[in-house]
């Protein structure tokens, strides 16, 4: 199994970025709703399309990624294959019909093999049509499915903070079977995408939900469940996306040979915490909504800052909220920033020469004014 060099990896990792486009910026241009793009493979079909791109490509001087086509991004396929009601509203994000069963009823389906809900099978004939429409591109089948102790929380909703302490040793004989079935389904979804399940190279994971049990619990009701889910995916590096977590969280992330590190929306983090308290290589996010409350000079010094603390990368997702043009500018800000710091860094120079470029305000604010 590949093991991090911790004394290492920051080093090797070096520092990338990028900004991408995405669903959020492509159906605001597109003139589409959620609802439309999680139901209807027309929809899916304009918001890929070339003239759809093109505009947001113009607008952003050619400096974005583009995200693949796919189907509706839907976190709960999984337990829709496991009995769960889906709902679309015609505004907002899909959400799953809480159910309530016991550890042993949850058991006993999980121990079942997982067959595809009709939901699950729509979404298959979703990911033709637009095969058919991009017969050049590769279309991905996104029904997709979370980490262990998420799904956890997704059946047993809030019980499942009740029962680490009302019947522990169940709750973790619940935790490994759901993992299984986690696995399973992760064959399925392969199958779905043309791909196999097990990669030497790597394999990811998102758990936000993790970072809702204490950072003292985590060896017995987390990392166990998390390297389960790693080692049925690879033999390779170890990529995690885990949502809110704090600086006594992170120091747990070396235990199960984290290689990268996605922290996303973490108002408890920042780029020191991270960097003071865990050696693993990681990502620090600008977010959609961070730009509404910075100025371009201040997202530039965000940017600096960031890659003087030690991020490996910095990325950004372009949102619906960035289409204007104070919004246009705040993106390529980060963009210019994010070149200087590479090249920096690519002629060999150290991070301090990176913090240069940050200003007396930029230090002041990031990161003891910073509230994300």
């Amino acid at each position: 199994m590949y093991q991090v060099d911790y004394k290492k990896a920051r080093d090797e990792a070096g520092f990338s970025y990028y900004i991408s486009n995405g669903v959020s910026s492509l159906s605001a241009i597109a003139g589409l709703s959620d609802y439309d793009i999680y139901t209807d493979y027309k929809a899916g079909i304009k918001l890929y399309s070339n003239e759809t791109v093109k505009k947001l490509d113009d607008m952003f001087e050619n400096k974005l990624r583009h995200i693949s086509p796919a189907t509706g991004h839907i976190s709960y396929g999984h337990i829709s294959c496991l009995g769960m009601e889906l709902k679309f509203p015609k505004e907002g994000d899909v959400n799953y019909v809480h159910e309530k069963k016991s550890l042993d009823e949850w058991i006993a389906i999980l121990k079942k093999d997982i067959e595809l809900s009709d939901l699950a099978k729509k979404q298959i004939e979703y990911q033709k049509k637009l095969q058919e429409a991009f017969p050049e591109k590769t279309v991905s089948w996104t029904f997709g499915f979370e980490g262990p102790l998420t799904t956890a929380y997704e059946l047993r909703d809030m019980d499942v903070f009740y029962d680490i302490y009302d019947q522990p040793e169940k709750l973790k004989e619940f935790l490994h079977v759901l993992t299984d079935n986690i696995n399973s389904y992760k064959d399925i979804y392969s199958k779905m995408n043309n791909s196999t399940t097990f990669s030497h190279d790597g394999a990811g994971m998102c758990d936000d939900i993790s970072s809702m049990f204490s950072p003292e619990l985590w060896d017995d009701f987390v990392l166990p469940f998390w390297d389960k889910y790693y080692s049925y995916s690879t033999d390779g590096k170890r990529y995690l996306h885990c949502e809110d977590l704090n600086y006594k969280h992170v120091r747990n992330l070396e235990k199960v040979n984290i290689y990268r590190y996605d922290p996303s929306v973490s108002p408890k983090l920042n780029p020191e915490l991270i960097r003071d308290n865990s050696k693993v290589p990681y990502k620090w996010r600008m977010n959609g909504y961070y730009y509404n409350d910075l100025t371009v000079d201040e997202v530039r010094d965000w940017v600096f800052k960031a890659v003087a603390d030690g991020a490996s990368e910095v990325f950004s997702i372009v949102t619906y909220q960035q289409l204007d043009e104070k919004g246009r500018k705040k993106v390529l800000a980060l963009e210019d920033a994010c070149r200087i710091s590479k090249e920096i860094l690519d002629k060999g120079a150290s991070r301090d020469e990176v913090a240069k470029l940050v200003s007396k305000a930029g230090n002041k604010k990031f990161w003891d004014e910073w509230q994300a």
